[in-house]
């Protein structure tokens, strides 16, 4: 079953109508119905799927909108219109943030904030800025502050937005080498030491195991990964133990991460 759908498309803050923008009906799965609107920023077209639909408008000069919607059959009413409104892609706002430090989140004052093509600002004491006049839409964000990794990042900039947070990671002055990023001590408790335990480090955005070890008698491991978020999983025999940790870049090592694994004395002997 299909609906007659019909609106407008405006500009917003004015509300002049655009012509020729492209108005597309899209089901989940299924193939876009599509349109133009008239030179008064009508448009009507039957053949939109009954149902959950996503509606998206789009105008040379404008940033595209998007709205959720449910088309009714027309065999069994008449759909409301859908009016949608364009914002200008040369709308500038100005964006606010604070800049914070990765893990404890303490503020990072004299950092440097570039947004888009605007001059850079420097956060204050308690790391808020202010950048005015940023151009609307998705905008490169770039931070950079004295003993901080330099971070590299992008925002979409809409009349309204909510302050930004951003993060900064302390810097090392080195790229670590072999044999470790990720070290600690295992205990084994029950067992006359802390061997043959094996620890494993799974990246949690990627779903992969990047490295694994065998402990020590002393119950020392060593794992060499790369930055990212880990769970770290301690097994000997059929007792495990897990923890996530988060390896930050920059050339540091991630020291201390131990475990204490209560093992049956039967297991020891294997």
């Amino acid at each position: 079953r299909t609906g007659t759908v019909q609106g407008r498309v405006t500009a917003q803050g004015g509300g002049q109508p655009i012509a020729n923008a492209l108005v597309a009906f899209t089901p989940a799965g299924g193939e876009p119905v599509n349109g133009f609107t008239d030179a008064q920023g009508y448009y009507k077209f039957g053949g939109v799927p009954a149902g959950n639909v996503t509606a998206v408008a789009q105008a040379t000069g404008y940033l595209e909108a998007t709205r959720a919607l449910t088309v009714i059959a027309d065999s069994v009413g008449v759909n409301p219109a859908v009016n949608l409104s364009l914002l200008s892609g040369t709308t500038r706002v100005s964006v606010t943030g604070v800049v914070v430090q990765v893990g404890i989140e303490t503020p990072v004052p004299g950092a440097q904030v570039t947004i888009g093509d605007r001059p850079p600002v420097i956060t204050d004491a308690a790391g808020r800025f202010t950048v005015a006049e940023v151009l609307v839409g998705l905008q490169e964000v770039t931070v950079t502050a004295p003993g901080y990794d330099e971070k590299h990042d992008q925002v979409t900039v809409t009349p309204g937005m909510a302050a930004l947070r951003l993060f900064l990671a302390p810097s090392a002055p080195e790229p670590p080498g072999k044999p470790y990023t990720i070290t600690g001590v295992v205990t084994l408790l029950g067992k006359p030491d802390n061997s043959r335990a094996t620890v494993t480090a799974l990246h949690r955005d990627l779903g992969e195991v990047m490295d694994t070890d065998i402990t020590t008698a002393a119950g020392n491991y060593y794992l060499f990964v790369p930055p990212g978020p880990y769970r770290i999983t301690v097994r000997y025999g059929d007792k495990s133990i897990g923890r996530d940790v988060v390896l930050l870049g920059g050339g540091r090592i991630l020291t201390g991460v131990d475990f204490t694994l209560s093992v049956a004395v039967a297991s020891a002997a294997r």
